[in-house]
């Protein structure tokens, strides 16, 4: 099964920057994490919002919790 992860902005306007594939769940939330860590975001939390889709947030450099950086589904097609 893949997964997909739709990346978000981190500054400016809420927006997707990025959709990308990975061939499992592991991989996916490693690279959320990877994307929190560049951008200088702290305490990254996957949130189980239904069956399907994961909603990734993490803590802002200023501290502000529960920012979405990006959201995992499986098998899912962004495009």
């Amino acid at each position: 099964m893949n997964y997909s992860v739709r990346f978000y902005s981190v500054i400016g306007s809420f927006q997707t920057i990025r959709n990308e594939t990975y061939s499992s769940e592991e991989a996916a939330k490693q690279a959320c994490k990877e994307y929190a860590k560049t951008t200088g975001f702290t305490n990254v939390k996957f949130v189980d919002d239904d069956e399907c889709t994961t909603r990734v947030t993490a803590t802002t450099p200023n501290g502000r919790a529960g920012r979405n950086i990006a959201v995992i589904e499986p098998d899912a097609d962004f495009s």
